[in-house]
């Protein structure tokens, strides 16, 4: 654990994004759900791998919008532009 703590305080870049991962497979496919903490508290994003691009899938009752192409949920805009600082649009 604590090699663990160096390796964060010490390499990583800050700061740092916190989520859970969760994985949760519906009609053969895994989705992977990330559930953020800290700055990002509330943000919940899925996200499905798919064999090749324009596969089909059904999209579950959980599912939100699609926001591949909104680039404030990518990882390092989100430790700039944390989700607890957005506004309504």
């Amino acid at each position: 654990m604590s090699d663990a703590n160096e390796i964060i305080n010490n390499l990583c870049r800050k700061p740092i994004i916190e989520k859970t991962r969760h994985f949760v497979t519906d009609n053969a496919h895994v989705w992977e759900i990330d559930e953020f903490d800290g700055d990002n508290h509330g943000l919940i994003v899925a996200e499905i791998e798919l064999s090749e691009t324009g596969q089909s899938f059904s999209k579950p009752h959980w599912l939100g919008r699609e926001v591949t192409d909104d680039l404030r949920y990518y990882n390092n805009n989100l430790a700039i532009h944390p989700y607890s600082e957005w506004r309504e649009s």
